[in-house]
């Protein structure tokens, strides 16, 4: 026992549940707590304030860019995270965004001359602060959530943030409803509420329950390399970034700029542009009520580009209208609710239509790439925007100008259109595997009638064929006794995705009679074709009732994934009586690469040493690459379990620093002695350096002085030939060095 607890290397500390809600609770209060800030510093309020300091429109364009230049901060400020820690990046990023909130009420106080010099420079700090904050803040929100509440969380989080921005959206526009003597004192006590609010947020974060080690970031240079392999590799993520190139360009040419064009295009007074605040208040509730049921229902793609139809038109009708006057300027406010909550809806839709076309392995490769291009097309069409809508602004100057705020803002909201158009055409190869659902989406306690109708109007409709995956999908996440029945009825759906989700909803569950019966009866049934997945569904459950079925039957199917996967379960139910069938299987040179590899696998587990020498021949037949790194640890499995190997992903430069952690750590509990150690880590620094022969060679000499594992020459032999080859890669040195670690470690 005291062997085996020396091999091990400490995982990550985990969070209990109560610090997990403790967590949640503190997001939910700062993220509350933060809207009073961003009321002032971030949305329509900010125009009315601009506007009423004397603000031009080349001055706002001018603002609005460098703000935008700030949306680059996290990509500076990643990888800092990784040696001062997420947690106190956090703290300080909440904390400095109070700073320039309390500054600029000490300007307000003083008068409007000093409150508008500070505007800028304060303005673009606090930007900079909330971005740095995003930086770690998606990191710190994971450790407080789990795979099963965490679409819920977040959809609760989003909703309560913008029913908080909406009623003090509509607070301060009557707050600042005065005449402009007593505006300025107004606007100094949103500040002194800003203030307030910013400290409490910071406050409350500074004893927040996390994981420093839980998250690895990717270094920028990484990260953009990666996502080049990617986009040269996947047409899909191409298409992807491409739409987010088309949005930025069609949200950075004209929403930066509404207050601009109400106020100079329009002649709205100020305190109506405060009131347009809580017309874009409106919108971000709507997207979650609205975009979230009709997600559910109909997928994410069509909704996707719905809400580009949609852009498009409001940007030609915008276009059109230009009048703040009688029904024209009602319909202008309603277009502009709709637009903010399609733009919330993009966000939502664009982010997982990224995440459909990519693989969970690359989601740290991909995120931050994209939102670093699409920053960049939106800072280019801010710059363009602001420098087009400066140029009237500059009139003293004697410069003939022939164009007006108005023509600039029309041929940038007709440009818009355009980009919503081409993301339309451009949104129809879009994958779509995945349905969210409503409950992923809506927060507020005032929204479930609308849900309870909704789902009384979808009971009495047939419900299709992804509205049948999304229900099976959600049974198998739910515990109810009932899901059992239902799930073994979706089995044999006539849909075959409905089919496949069914089988993986199933793997959740426990092994009953009832359900192991169905999954084999699916298994037998051809038709269906869920049978490999079935298969491999009895071994993640654990059904030993299956065992005569799979040694019996399921190896001598003639699909080839049937087979294999039958080897892997029953090397899941550690079932001995096939041990003879799958070493033919493994000698079989005509035998499918899939199932010899299984069975590989499943005698390792097993622990069948007969099947050594085999193993190593099938891997001289095998090409070098992931394959090969199977079998190696398949082999490895023979001579001990050493489970740490499993956790190693070999190709990355960290991995190196994880193996030398572990070797520190066996040092730490004696399990190898101080010239030991030093050896180990002198070799890793070899293999580090690409001397793979040299290493291996060491390790052979030392090797050979070793004694045998359990006296059984077969194992001995094995460990042998693990070494043989004339051009070691990094994952055999690496495998190499780990046998020897563990044989210093766990002597016989």
């Amino acid at each position: 026992m005291q062997a085996e607890q020396t091999t091990q290397i400490s995982a990550p500390r985990g969070l209990s549940d109560d610090q997990k809600a403790v967590g949640r609770r503190k997001l939910f209060a700062t993220s509350s707590a933060g809207m009073f800030a961003n009321l002032v510093c971030t949305d329509r309020v900010l125009d009315s304030l601009l506007l009423f300091l004397g603000w031009g429109a080349d001055k706002i364009g001018l603002l609005y860019v460098a703000i935008t230049l700030t949306s680059f901060t996290p990509l500076l400020i990643g990888p800092l995270v990784a040696r001062v820690g997420k947690l106190r990046i956090l703290r300080v990023s909440f904390a400095l965004t109070a700073a320039p909130v309390a500054v600029l009420t000490v300007g307000a106080m003083i008068g409007n001359d000093v409150l508008s010099e500070l505007m800028f420079p304060m303005l673009v700090f606090y930007w900079m602060m909330s971005f740095a904050m995003n930086a770690s803040w998606w990191s710190v929100s994971q450790d407080v959530t789990d795979n099963d509440n965490r679409g819920r969380f977040f959809g609760y989080l989003r909703t309560s943030w913008s029913s908080v921005l909406l009623v003090l959206s509509l607070f301060a526009a009557v707050w600042l409803n005065v005449d402009a003597e007593a505006r300025l004192g107004r606007f100094m006590w949103l500040f002194v509420a800003a203030t307030i609010g910013s400290v409490v947020r910071a406050a409350m974060i500074w004893r927040m329950p996390t994981v420093e080690d839980s998250t690895q970031l990717v270094p920028p240079l990484k990260m953009i390399g990666g996502s080049f392999k990617l986009l040269a590799t996947h047409p899909s993520i191409r298409r992807v970034v491409l739409l987010s190139v088309l949005l930025g360009f069609a949200g950075g040419a004209t929403t930066p700029f509404y207050g601009v064009f109400f106020r100079f295009s329009l002649g709205m007074s100020a305190t109506a542009v405060a009131f347009t605040q809580v017309f874009f208040a409106l919108g971000s509730p709507l997207s979650h009520l609205f975009w979230g049921f009709a997600a559910d229902r109909f997928g994410n793609r069509p909704l996707f580009r719905l809400s580009a139809a949609g852009g498009a038109i409001i940007c030609l009708a915008m276009a059109m209208l230009c009048s703040a006057d009688g029904a024209q300027g009602l319909i202008l406010f309603i277009a502009c609710v709709l637009m903010s909550s399609i733009l919330a809806a993009h966000s939502m839709a664009y982010t997982r239509a990224l995440l459909n076309a990519t693989d969970e392995k690359y989601t740290p490769f991909i995120l931050p790439f994209t939102g670093v291009i699409s920053s960049m097309s939106v800072l280019a069409a801010t710059t363009a925007c602001a420098a087009l809508l400066g140029a009237p602004a500059v009139a003293q100057w004697r410069v003939p100008i022939a164009f007006t705020h108005l023509d600039i803002y029309k041929t940038f909201l007709l440009f818009s259109a355009g980009c919503y158009l081409v993301v339309l055409l451009a949104s129809r190869g879009l994958p779509e595997r995945h349905s969210y659902g409503a409950v992923d989406v809506l927060g507020p306690l005032w929204a479930r009638p609308l849900r309870v109708l909704w789902h009384m109007y979808q009971s009495r409709m047939p419900l299709g064929e992804d509205q049948r995956a999304a229900l099976t999908r959600k049974l198998g996440n739910s515990e109810s006794p009932l899901a059992e029945n239902t799930l073994i009825k979706a089995l044999f759906d006539p849909s075959y995705e409905v089919r496949k989700t069914a089988v993986s909803a199933l793997a959740t569950m426990e092994p009953t009679p009832k359900v192991v019966a169905a999954l084999i009866s699916a298994a037998r049934t051809k038709g269906l074709g869920i049978s490999p997945e079935a298969v491999h569904t009895l071994g993640l459950i654990g059904a030993q009732d299956a065992a005569e079925f799979l040694a019996n039957e399921s190896l001598a199917i003639s699909s080839h994934m049937v087979r294999g996967n039958a080897a892997r379960a029953l090397g899941r139910l550690n079932d001995m009586r096939a041990v003879d069938r799958m070493y033919e299987m493994l000698c079989d040179v005509k035998e499918h690469i899939f199932v010899r590899m299984s069975c590989a696998w499943a005698l390792s587990r097993l622990g069948f040493v007969e099947a050594a020498d085999e193993m190593h021949s099938f891997y001289l037949q095998v090409p070098p690459g992931h394959l090969r790194r199977e079998l190696l640890i398949d082999m490895g499995n023979l001579i001990g379990q050493p489970k740490f190997y499993y956790t190693l992903r070999l190709n990355a430069p960290e991995d190196m620093g994880e193996f030398e952690r572990w070797l520190a750590h066996l040092h730490q509990k004696r399990a190898v002695t101080r010239s030991g150690h030093k050896m180990l880590l002198r070799l890793l620094h070899m293999i580090a350096a690409g001397s793979h022969e040299e290493v291996l060679a060491e390790i052979r000499s030392e090797f050979g002085s070793l004694p045998s594992p359990c006296g059984d020459s077969t194992a001995n032999r094995l460990l042998c030939t693990l070494f043989t080859d004339e051009n070691p890669s990094l994952d055999e040195s690496l495998l190499a060095l780990y046998i020897m670690a563990w044989r210093l470690a766990n002597p016989p």
